[in-house]
């Protein structure tokens, strides 16, 4: 149930600030970020660290919201049920070089990534 609020919470969030031809205020890309940093809203986000290599990445890594298999994800649920872990949406307008390393599906690098919203 709580897989299902929040699921609605991010994409009514990602609705309301994806770039469109009714926002052109709006972000180009927007993913969903599960860390274990407390964070506030409006702060830039650290370049992120390939999981299996430790090359650091022209970007902070996120979860496409674009992609509807986001949700389907076995790390969402599990970051969910973890009291230590925090979820954040991050957006920006570019996307990172990733030449080097093989992201995961539906994992995308976004440059200058800016917390818009915590989750929980």
């Amino acid at each position: 149930m709580i897989i299902d609020k929040t699921k609605e919470l991010c994409q009514k969030i990602y609705n309301e600030n994806i770039q469109s031809m009714d926002n052109w205020a709006g972000y180009e890309y927007i993913g969903l970020r599960f860390e274990k940093k407390e964070r506030t809203v409006g702060e830039l986000c650290e370049y992120s660290k390939h999981i299996k290599n430790g090359d650091e990445l022209d970007g902070t890594s996120a979860w496409d919201l674009s992609e509807n298999d986001t949700y389907k994800n076995p790390s969402f649920e599990k970051s969910a049920d973890d009291p230590y872990c925090h979820c954040y949406i991050v957006a920006g307008n570019k996307l990172g070089q990733i030449s080097k390393v093989q992201l995961d599906a539906n994992e995308i690098v976004i440059k200058g990534a800016l917390v818009i919203a915590k989750i929980f």
